[in-house]
């Protein structure tokens, strides 16, 4: 097998177990908005992520500012439901891996191999 074909097949499996982990993580989640409540798919670890960047925007004014006035008590607010959602989200994400244990961890797996083999085939495929 030529070093471009064995590359190109890797990256096909690593696409492939990618999209497979993604599909446990999709989830349906739902969104409030002055409309009204709308679910959406969205990826539970991406949520997880921005539940803790927002956290950590708005603990700014818990830590070092001073807790009275409006601003504090809206992003106060802001803060209280982003810590709701992340323990709301970090439960659902563990019940996925646990759910789905032997995958997730057999994924995992591969896509280190595969991406360790990608590696060195590429820096094989750059040598002269």
């Amino acid at each position: 097998m030529q070093i471009k074909e064995a590359i190109t097949t890797c990256e096909a499996h690593v696409k492939k177990l990618e999209n497979q982990l993604k599909g446990f993580y999709t989830v349906n989640i739902a969104r409030n908005y002055r409309e009204g409540s709308v679910e959406e798919e969205a990826d539970i670890l991406d949520e997880i992520a921005n539940c803790k960047l927002f956290i950590s925007i708005y603990d700014v004014l818990e830590n070092e500012g001073v807790k009275e006035g409006n601003t504090y008590d809206e992003y106060s607010a802001y803060l209280s439901k982003a810590r709701e959602h992340l323990i709301e989200h970090e439960k659902l994400k563990d019940e996925i891996e646990s759910k789905n244990a032997s995958e997730i961890k057999n994924i995992n797996l591969l896509l280190k191999s595969f991406n360790k083999q990608l590696l060195e085939l590429n820096i094989n495929n750059l040598a002269p």
